[in-house]
């Protein structure tokens, strides 16, 4: 009976956190930001805009773990590498969230590379996988992501990303797919030390967000980074800090109906 009570409780509240078009797997600085990374070259990119991942200065691991409303059966663990390569940048990642009666898992591999001087681009191949039991079901699907990212000159830069353009299918039940989901976002470097970004974030069945953020950077030591959000309402925000090799970076989000969602990412890079 537990379990059926547990697994019902989930089916209720996952598409109403799907719904809210949270942030689950995109590390400690994308929700710092309001879920806009379009725009932002860090290991994260690989979950995030692939295209962007070749910018990376170095080989990078880096895991995070993401609390939905603060509700512990949302625990999300994420991890994502970054490999440079003579020619370009391989990505991979893995992320999972549920507990003992429903999980769901995500692995993908990516590659990134130069186009030119200014261009950059990259494709990414994601297996997703759900096991609600074997009372229940158990499902696996594959999707692709994309993206570009265009450095136009010193302060600004373009980047567009797009998440399972294939719209892969998990069920034949009312058609059921992986979300599919474009940003396009826009970043001006105000300053060595401010940068300002705004998006569109589209996803093909809801209304369009716009989506802002700021980071402030006062030395090499320490960062903030604030973000919001439109449909949903959301406010975020976070600090970061290095360590030599390590980076570490705090962020929470608001959720005008749902709450705190706070995440923390830990990166290691081999300098």
């Amino acid at each position: 009976m537990k379990n059926i009570i547990i697994t019902f409780l989930f089916f209720i509240i996952s598409p109403l956190v799907l719904k809210s078009q949270m942030i689950f797997n995109h590390g400690a600085v994308s929700t710092s930001m309001a879920g806009l990374n379009a725009t932002t070259a860090n290991v994260w990119s690989v979950n995030n805009n692939i295209g962007q991942l070749v910018n990376l200065e170095y080989t990078t691991i880096s895991g995070s773990i993401f609390q939905p409303f603060l509700i512990s059966d949302f625990n999300t663990s994420n991890l994502a590498v970054g490999i440079l390569s003579k020619n370009g940048s391989f990505g991979i990642s893995y992320s999972n969230y549920g507990n003992e009666f429903l999980q769901f898992h995500s692995a993908g591999l990516g590659y990134s590379m130069s186009l030119n001087e200014q261009f950059s681009g990259g494709i990414k191949i994601n297996y997703h996988y759900i096991n609600a039991g074997n009372t229940y079901f158990q499902k696996s699907a594959v999707s692709a992501d994309f993206g570009i990212s265009a450095q136009l000159n010193e302060e600004l830069q373009i980047g567009v990303q797009v998440i399972n353009p294939t719209l892969s299918k998990l069920d034949n039940f009312d058609d059921e797919r992986i979300p599919t989901v474009m940003q396009i976002a826009i970043g001006y470097n105000l300053s060595k030390e401010v940068s300002a970004h705004f998006a569109v974030n589209k996803d093909i069945i809801y209304s369009p967000s716009f989506l802002a953020a700021i980071e402030y950077k006062p030395n090499n030591a320490i960062v903030f980074r604030g973000g919001v959000g439109t449909n949903p309402s959301l406010a975020t925000f976070g600090i970061g800090t290095s360590f030599k090799k390590i980076d570490i970076d705090i962020a929470a989000q608001y959720h005008q109906i749902l709450g705190f969602s706070p995440e923390i990412s830990l990166t290691y890079s081999f300098k």
